[in-house]
């Protein structure tokens, strides 16, 4: 399997991939990129400017495209040391290197933000299938500050065992396959 950046001043540029890895399909990424564009803000474009926090990175193909489309900085939380070098390699390869952070831990195990770090406008959440950890990722993102009820939560699961989100606002909802895409934000308090 290949791939690449999709669009930005970044496409073209193929990714590497790890073994254990199990990436976003071309069509489902293209799809997921296509409906958040068309979100388009006042500012130009989706991404302009915004701090995006890519979970259960792997090769951070997800993190990367919004980078190439203009995000500002960029969060990768893997919990695998193999995998994040994969991620590093790929970061590199797109010279974004001052626009990102590597963290090399279980999402939920990450620790609270840091005052100098952004509050996340966008965070991709797309654990391996099956794991079923996307509701108790949320809450704890929430509480460790990573996360606010702007925050806009994109999650690819199983669309066979999806999982119930309670306190999220589910904004579309989309079956690529047996893939299910799901954009949305918590509810507010």
């Amino acid at each position: 399997m290949e791939l690449r950046i999709v669009s930005g001043h970044a496409k073209g540029i193929r990714l590497e991939i790890p073994e254990t890895v199990r990436p976003t399909r071309a069509r489902l990424r293209q799809s997921l990129f296509d409906i958040l564009e068309s979100l388009e803000s006042e500012r130009g474009t989706f991404f302009f400017g915004r701090v995006v926090l890519d979970c259960f990175a792997g090769s951070g193909a997800l993190g990367l495209e919004a980078l190439s489309r203009g995000a500002a900085h960029a969060y990768f939380v893997e919990s695998s040391r193999e995998v994040a070098y994969t991620l590093r390699e790929n970061i590199r390869k797109l010279g974004v290197e001052g626009s990102t952070t590597v963290i090399c831990t279980e999402a939920r195990f990450l620790k609270k933000r840091r005052n100098g770090d952004a509050v996340c406008d966008v965070v991709f959440l797309d654990p391996p299938y099956g794991q079923g950890s996307i509701p108790r990722t949320m809450e704890h993102l929430f509480f460790r500050g990573w996360i606010s009820p702007d925050t806009l939560l994109v999650t690819e699961e199983n669309a066979g065992r999806s999982s119930e989100f309670p306190q999220y606002q589910e904004i579309i909802s989309r079956n690529y396959g047996n893939s299910l895409l799901r954009i949305g934000r918590l509810a507010a308090a």
